[in-house]
């Protein structure tokens, strides 16, 4: 069972939600606190898509991928 209460944030404003995935461990965070790690196979897989899913109203401002710090993708909302 996850535990996942850190999810829950004031959504009155914007937060910044980043997931980052490096050394085999993929980490989320909120306002730059980790809320989740996990472990990530070591075979390399492609990203198919993501989901962000809110409880009543949410929006998201924008969408950027990047790669060893280089933007592969950016979406401004």
């Amino acid at each position: 069972m996850n535990d996942l209460p850190e999810f829950g944030v004031d959504f009155d404003d914007y937060v910044q939600l980043k997931c980052i995935s490096e050394n085999q461990e993929s980490k989320v965070l909120i306002d730059n606190k980790v809320v989740y790690k996990m472990e990530v196979p070591k075979t390399s897989l492609k990203i198919k898509g993501i989901t962000i899913h809110f409880q009543g109203a949410g929006s998201v401002k924008d969408v950027e991928f990047k790669k060893n710090g280089a933007m592969v993708h950016a979406s401004n909302f």
